[in-house]
């Protein structure tokens, strides 16, 4: 059994969905759910447009980023993927903690000098970009190890900065969604984040079902007010 499964069979029902929260300035899913296409045949909404542009210049606009999870089973290589198919932003997956406060990949491979650090050269090398994704259904979850919104946002900022990165995904689920005071603190430890890298955006990823958001996501959602801030089912 791999440190970090895929979801479960009897979990893949529920849809994942993308919480735009205004008011941390965090950026809803609506570009990332388009197929890719060079910035100049476009034609994206104003939603599209202000997720893609913090993210544009590496690689033209960012209107999808799959997620490729490098720590299971055989993977195909991101750059076989972004020749075959024109993709040139990943969503890599997951960091989780190393046992207490600081991230790894899988909560076991280093953030750095492995080869997760060799595929996001690979992908860059060639013209693309990366999301980070945070979190996941399995696996020791920063959220639940760092024991305030400080630390938390310091485990976080430790992963921007190892990367450069343009764009950040909290992938909040399981155990970490269910308990409310660990569901704030990452709220809280995203406006840390914000205030520290006014330029990035933020994704936050959160599972629903064909009925709508959990109640877990709508209190999620609702704990920081935003007016007009959409939720986008990814």
């Amino acid at each position: 059994m791999p440190p970090h499964t895929p979801h479960p069979t009897s979990h893949r029902t529920p849809r994942r969905t993308t919480a735009a929260l205004a008011a941390l300035g965090l950026v809803g899913a609506a570009a990332l759910t388009l197929a890719a296409e060079p910035a100049a045949q476009a034609s994206p909404s104003p939603a599209s447009d202000a997720a893609s542009a913090p993210a544009a210049k590496a690689s033209g606009t960012l209107h999808a980023a799959p997620y490729e999870y490098l720590g299971w089973g055989n993977p195909q290589k991101p750059t076989d993927v972004m020749a075959a198919t024109g993709v040139k932003w990943f969503t890599l997956a997951f960091i989780l903690s190393d046992g207490g406060c600081n991230p790894a990949w899988d909560g076991n491979r280093p953030l750095k000098g492995g080869s997760d650090e060799a595929a996001i050269k690979s992908i860059r090398g060639a013209g693309g970009d990366i999301v980070v994704s945070v979190g996941g259904w399995s696996g020791a979850k920063l959220g639940e190890k760092c024991g305030s919104a400080s630390a938390l946002a310091g485990a976080y900022q430790k992963v921007i900065d190892a990367y450069k990165l343009k764009a950040f995904d909290i992938d909040i689920e399981n155990t970490e969604f269910s308990n409310a005071t660990v569901r704030r603190r990452v709220v809280d430890a995203l406006k840390i984040v914000k205030s520290k890298n006014p330029g990035i955006v933020t994704y936050v990823t959160m599972g629903t079902t064909p009925q709508g958001p959990t109640p877990p996501a709508r209190t999620s959602s609702s704990s920081v007010p935003p007016p007009g801030s959409p939720t986008t089912p990814g």
